[in-house]
């Protein structure tokens, strides 16, 4: 099973598709579920911004802001369970 997960994981990371642009909040609860930090930001005032939305048998993530230090990253991990 685990190793199953790992290919996976790695199979969609290498159909991923980076584009670097603006996060739109106008969509954010309609179209696509959004969670921003700290709660309720706006644009500059956040630490960063994740949306995703289902399409077909594929989803479509956003990750933006900047990283606390200049050699930091953001990421984003799931789970099956409820615990992350």
């Amino acid at each position: 099973m685990c190793t199953s997960s790992i290919v996976f994981v790695m199979i969609s990371l290498l159909s991923c598709q980076s584009v670097v642009a603006q996060f739109d909040h106008s969509t954010c609860g309609t179209q696509k579920g959004c969670i921003s930090a700290p709660p309720e930001c706006q644009g500059d005032s956040c630490f960063f911004h994740f949306s995703y939305k289902p399409d077909g048998d594929h989803i479509i993530l956003e990750l933006a802001g900047t990283p606390a230090h200049s050699n930091g990253y953001l990421a984003v991990g799931f789970s099956e369970d409820e615990k992350m």
